[in-house]
């Protein structure tokens, strides 16, 4: 894409070509390159256990999901939040946010190893079953931050305590899932 982009700029701007013909070229040299790239990429290797791969697979998901309802409250709580008393609150809840963000990129290593034995891929499947759980926890932490958000009276101490608590729940939650990711 990036090529296609290039290609486009320079036919339109530095060559004075026509749009009509700029954009056909940048699309044919975007989608030209793209298979290239493709073509160049070793194919996925199987794992022997199928069902840790299925999981690795769902954790992978989950946290993309996961980092994406965690951007949204962010947005969400940078709105609401607007107040000098609320400040402190605000950056306990876009502290979590943004450590629930970096986890699809902290996931990385959590890959299966080719030259596991059987013994060594079963302790894997439950590592990986524990993250699956974890980031469900985490899931519910984070929905129930986004209610509580959306629900709280300010002037109500204990709610208010109650979002701080939900967000350091959901650093523990993360600390957790990060203990299991360097294993």
């Amino acid at each position: 894409m990036l090529m296609g982009a290039i290609a486009l700029v320079i036919g339109v701007r530095g060559l004075h070509l026509p749009k009509g013909a700029a954009v056909p070229m940048a699309a044919a040299i975007a989608v030209g390159t793209a298979t290239l790239l493709k073509s160049r990429q070793s194919p996925p290797a199987e794992l022997a256990n199928p069902l840790l791969e299925q999981e690795l697979q769902t954790i992978h998901q989950q946290a993309h999901q996961l980092a994406q309802t965690a951007k949204q409250l962010r947005i969400e709580a940078t709105q609401l939040l607007t107040q000098a008393n609320q400040i402190e609150l605000l950056r306990a809840v876009q502290s979590a946010c943004d450590r629930v963000q970096e986890l699809p990129t902290r996931l990385i290593p959590v890959q299966p190893n080719m030259q596991l034995s059987q013994q060594e891929q079963d302790a894997r499947l439950a590592d990986v079953f524990s993250l699956s759980t974890l980031l469900s926890d985490a899931s519910r932490v984070l929905q129930s931050l986004q209610t509580k958000l959306h629900t709280i009276d300010f002037s109500n101490r204990g709610e208010t305590l109650e979002v701080r608590s939900l967000s350091c729940e959901l650093t523990k939650l993360q600390e957790g899932l990060d203990l299991l990711i360097v294993q």
